[in-house]
């Protein structure tokens, strides 16, 4: 076991001072006993002052895909900050079902408690299993042992995991899944992880259909579709959202429901307000996104919307499907709409000569 240079009277007073001490003793040993690959993400300090709802664990240790360890630590006690005895606890939302406990530790500088965690009627609760002290050699290796027994759990946690998903099993939520779960309705699913938004769908021919959607607007609009996520709404249509740190920057989102159309089964409460009409009726087909084009002319809030695109909103928001605009004249429209208010700016409609 090597010592720990970094660590003595003057430095043990900073966090940041144990945490080469807490990795080299407890993760990186359960990370190397484990038969399944571990991807550890650590905090970093600058955002350790959130409230505890916005908080994930200082450490968080993922096997195939599951977060199912995770730990708390501080150098020491301070009156009026967290306890990590406590803080392991209130920084969990169990999402795991019917998955008996996940694991991890809380630090307060060398002492070193392991746990288990898990969710009693609608509360989450923490059982100690065993508690080292990493400051003297003979204590570190000590603690080989329950990194041993811990890496196996977590393998088999692990393997749980990953057979419950490919064998096939049905599910309206996502089990064991440490993010925010999304149900579209339908069967259809989504995930929001720190970087990618995973999509279930209720069966591999509707996977297969959406797919064939991205692999065509993948080839002919690179990078059509952006995922924003935002407290902040812009518009009513939610398939269409403003980056919050840019002015004049718009995403379209939801292509794969375009995979639906044309469309034999109504859709039963739908707000026919906000909605085409036919929607509520049965039948309906692509001119339902013609309609959505005039309502987020309608619901956008801007002041002043000129005369032309007045005009296209009106069309658009037709009764009668037949009687809406295509896809291509409402391009075209908003072309023509573009450069009117181009030549505007730049002054090239003068007032003709008397």
């Amino acid at each position: 076991m090597r010592p720990n240079p970094s660590l003595s009277g003057a430095t043990s007073s900073c966090r940041d001072s144990f945490i080469g001490l807490w990795d080299d003793c407890i993760n990186r040993i359960v990370s190397t006993f484990c038969s399944i690959e571990m991807v550890f993400i650590r905090k970093s300090s600058l955002s350790l002052a959130e409230t505890v709802q916005d908080q994930w664990p200082n450490v968080t240790g993922f096997l195939r895909n599951f977060c199912l360890w995770r730990g708390e630590e501080t150098n020491q006690l301070r009156e009026g900050h967290l306890d990590p005895s406590s803080s392991i606890v209130d920084k969990l939302l169990w999402t795991y079902m019917d998955l008996p406990y996940i694991l991890g530790y809380y630090a307060v500088g060398y002492i070193v408690t392991f746990c288990a965690l898990n969710r009693l009627q609608d509360r989450v609760i923490r059982t100690d299993l065993y508690t080292v002290d990493l400051s003297t050699p003979a204590e570190r290796i000590k603690a080989l042992v329950p990194c041993w027994r811990i890496a196996g759990l977590l393998s088999w946690l692990a393997d749980r995991c990953y057979n419950f998903i490919t064998n096939g099993n049905s599910y309206k939520v996502v089990p064991y899944s440490d993010f925010e779960i999304i149900d579209l309705g339908d069967g259809n699913i989504a995930e929001m992880t720190p970087n990618t938004v995973n999509r279930l769908f209720s069966s591999k021919r509707k996977w297969a259909a959406v797919k064939e959607i991205y692999d065509f607007l993948d080839h002919r609009i690179p990078h059509a579709e952006f995922i924003i996520r935002s407290s902040e709404k812009y518009l009513a249509m939610d398939k269409v959202m403003k980056k919050i740190n840019r002015e004049s920057e718009w995403f379209i989102t939801g292509f794969d429901e375009a995979m639906g159309a044309p469309q034999l089964n109504p859709n039963r409460g739908v707000a026919t307000r906000k909605h085409a009409p036919e929607m509520g009726r049965g039948l309906h087909g692509v001119k339902v996104d013609v309609w959505e084009v005039g309502q987020l002319v309608k619901t956008c809030g801007l002041v002043g919307v000129p005369k032309l695109l007045r005009e296209l909103q009106n069309r658009c928001l037709d009764h009668n499907p037949e009687q809406r605009p295509t896809a291509a004249d409402c391009y075209h429209h908003l072309l023509q709409l573009q450069s009117s208010i181009s030549a505007v700016a730049t002054g090239e409609y003068l007032t003709p000569a008397v």
